[in-house]
């Protein structure tokens, strides 16, 4: 329950610093990209090593991954999409908040 409370306040949080921010933000690009290089070689130690620490770290920036995800798709659906491609925005946008509860919920669900 606090996963899904938790997404649902994040995910009005980004979509409204979403709508207040006027201009593109491409710098988004270069940070996405570099947390994702972060997250690799986590992903390669979790696979020689057990950590309960190595989780969370990936966990952790999944998260932030995925709400940056979710301003650029949010400003996408604002500003750049036409009418016929609103449907494919909110669908990435749908997978955006699936993801975002689903890294949540592997934060919050460690024993």
């Amino acid at each position: 329950m606090i996963a899904a409370v938790t997404t649902a306040v994040m995910t009005f949080g980004l979509t409204g610093i979403a709508s207040c921010i006027s201009h593109e933000i491409n710098w988004c690009y270069g940070l996405l990209g570099c947390l994702v290089s972060a997250i690799v070689p986590f992903l390669f130690f979790t696979f020689y090593l057990d950590s309960f620490f190595i989780e969370n770290i990936i966990c952790f920036l999944g998260t932030i991954v995925t709400s940056v995800y979710i301003v650029i798709d949010s400003q996408s659906i604002m500003k750049r999409l036409s009418l016929e491609e609103f449907v494919i925005g909110a669908l990435m946008l749908y997978c955006d908040i699936i993801q975002l509860f689903l890294f949540l919920l592997s934060l919050m669900g460690k024993k």
